[in-house]
């Protein structure tokens, strides 16, 4: 009988904490690597106070570079240019003693800087998942014309260093099917999507709902708390005086001071702070807005509102995780760009019946289109077919 495969797992975070959206894909990875084979976690950090071994678990904690080294510090100045790029470790990312002798058949990684500093390809035939693009974040972002050309510019330096990686790695997971024309480099792209994390409780479409709208998203995330400002600025004072008395509700910890106090000046909004239960939130809001319009990978919140049966107010960039031909009400969503959108949407979810009903079919929507089983099968397929010997299963 064939041993199972050893996968070595690069990550940023601990995969059993699934606070924000980025751990809840990094869990749901780590479990699909698992019914492969026996995953080994390497997370880096960088005080080495924090290294140790959770031998049950298979996670280890690797200082790769002491903060305050001269390589910490050219590390840094890189990034300060380039925000996203990682330059080559000066030096190769020590295995724990623990695992000394161990050969491992695959190494996947979180996210192509962990992949280009520690050159995880010299570990063993390497895999990303690339999510969030740092080129795609700079080329989105607000601002004047000057900085948003310094921008793009560093956008295609990024692109060209991120290119000289792809090359060396096996495979590669995008989260949108457009993200695959920015993998040209590497012979062997597929589609990976983002999943919400399914409620504790199943949601009732058709439940009583109060009178506020919901934002829910972690707000030391720039594309998260520069859309809700310029939502607030642009949009809110209308929807405000069309539905008096109406609040609108904000979840999420690590709010930028000067923005909560800004937020708490202004008349219906209310800033929640961490909430504990999002079942219950959700159950209680009338609708879900996600006024994203700058970041990269998938607005998962978008897909949270809908596996919670809400239905999601936002700009077409927000929802690019949906085929543009399934942005429709009778999937529960509802592009919107104009501050006339948005009212026109909240307009339709007045009443209750038809509320209902696009609740009801956002929440079959989704559970369709977005599986947990196709999510693994695309990781064991991908990785099976790649590190089997030749002439297998000929």
């Amino acid at each position: 009988m064939t041993a199972p495969p050893n996968i070595l797992y690069f990550t940023r975070t601990d995969p059993d904490v699934q606070e924000k959206g980025s751990e809840q894909r990094t869990h749901r990875i780590r479990a699909a690597l698992a019914s492969i084979g026996d995953v080994y976690t390497l997370i880096p950090v960088f005080d080495p106070s924090r290294e140790r071994v959770d031998a049950e678990r298979r996670i280890a904690w690797v200082c790769s570079e002491r903060r305050g080294s001269w390589r910490w510090w050219k590390r840094n100045i890189v990034q300060r240019a380039f925000p996203g790029i990682q330059p080559v470790a000066t030096f190769p990312l020590r295995r724990p003693r623990e695992w000394e002798g161990i050969r491992f058949d695959a190494v996947v990684s979180r996210y192509i800087t962990l992949t280009g500093y520690y050159q995880t390809w010299r570990w063993g035939p390497a895999f990303v998942d690339l999510d969030d693009t740092p080129w795609e974040i700079l080329s989105t972002a607000a601002g004047t014309w000057p900085a948003k050309v310094l921008a793009r510019a560093k956008a295609a330096v990024m692109r060209r260093w991120a290119d000289g990686v792809f090359r060396q790695v096996r495979h590669v997971w995008v989260v949108r099917p457009d993200q695959t024309e920015q993998v040209r480099a590497c012979p062997s792209v597929s589609v990976l999507p983002n999943l919400a994390r399914p409620p504790e409780r199943e949601p009732d479409p058709c439940g009583p709902q109060e009178r506020f709208f919901l934002t829910v998203g972690v707000l030391d995330h720039p594309p998260n708390y520069r859309g809700i400002d310029a939502f607030l600025d642009r949009h809110w004072p209308a929807i405000a005086a069309a539905h008096p008395g109406w609040e609108y509700r904000i979840g999420g910890k690590n709010c930028p001071p000067a923005l909560a106090r800004k937020w708490s000046r202004i008349p219906g909004v209310r800033l929640l702070g961490w909430v504990d239960d999002l079942d219950d939130l959700y159950r209680r809001a009338h609708a879900v807005f996600a006024p994203i319009d700058s970041g990269s990978g998938s607005c998962i919140k978008v897909l949270e509102a809908l596996i919670q049966a809400r239905a999601c107010l936002g700009p077409a960039f927000a929802l690019r995780a949906v085929p543009s031909e399934d942005c429709t009400p009778a999937n529960g969503l509802f592009p919107c760009e104009t501050t006339a959108d948005y009212l026109a949407a909240l307009d339709r979810l007045r009443d209750d019946t038809s509320r209902h009903a696009i609740q009801t079919a956002a929440r079959r929507y989704v559970l369709a289109h977005w599986s947990e089983k196709v999510f693994r099968e695309e990781i064991r397929t991908t990785i099976l077919s790649a590190i089997a010997p030749p002439g297998a299963g000929a």
